[in-house]
């Protein structure tokens, strides 16, 4: 018994250092191509790093890969936490300014993480409403794509690779594709219809 918890504290360990590490990594790689004499070569680091995906995509990951929802909720928080404050370190340090609304509204944003890490965590199960939580990652990328993603067919294919990779991944049948693909469209549509991403997230979605 006392091997077993030890090995289990080592895993949950390893979670939430592995968080820790990929949000400072990507926070501080986020800050360093938000110039223009990078994004002006490779305009689509500014593409991915300016929109919701790439963030959706990574805490999606990070959050069904985990031994239950409460870690899945502490791995994301992390995640996000270590993450803006790497980005917002940066700014503040080495670029000399303080973006206070942007940090307020992102910081809220992590606030909410954990609940959503919680319910994602469920999407590896079985029945309608895992196929339900699946979708909702997905159908999310798909809309900003469409939404923003117009005329870059760069970055239409990047976030089609993504929504690809939910797919084959979440799921744990290969048969829940089918009512997971009738579902995300659904959201899709709504998503799209009632413009809730430009709502919820205004000028802050690019």
């Amino acid at each position: 018994m006392r091997r077993k918890y030890k090995a289990d504290a080592k895993k949950r360990f390893s979670y939430l250092i592995t968080a820790l590490l990929i949000g400072f990594a990507m926070g501080l790689l986020a800050k360093l191509v938000d110039n223009p004499r990078v994004t002006g070569i490779v305009p689509v680091f500014d593409d991915l790093g300016g929109r919701l995906g790439i963030w959706i995509f990574t805490a999606t990951l990070l959050a069904v890969f985990c031994n239950s929802p409460g870690m899945a909720a502490i791995r994301t928080f992390i995640y996000f936490m270590s993450f803006l404050f790497t980005y917002y370190a940066y700014t503040v340090l080495f670029l000399g300014f303080f973006p206070k609304s942007q940090i307020l509204f992102w910081g809220l944003c992590a606030l909410v993480s954990p609940l959503c890490a919680f319910l994602i965590w469920f999407a590896r199960g079985k029945g309608w409403f895992s196929n339900f939580l699946i979708s909702l990652p997905i159908a999310v990328l798909a809309a900003e794509a469409y939404m923003t993603g117009k005329g870059n067919s760069v970055l239409q294919i990047i976030y089609f690779c993504m929504c690809l990779c939910l797919l084959l991944v979440l799921p744990k049948k290969r048969i829940q594709c089918a009512p997971v693909l009738l579902i995300t469209f659904l959201v899709f549509f709504v998503l799209i219809k009632l413009d809730i991403l430009t709502i919820v997230f205004g000028n802050w979605m690019l």
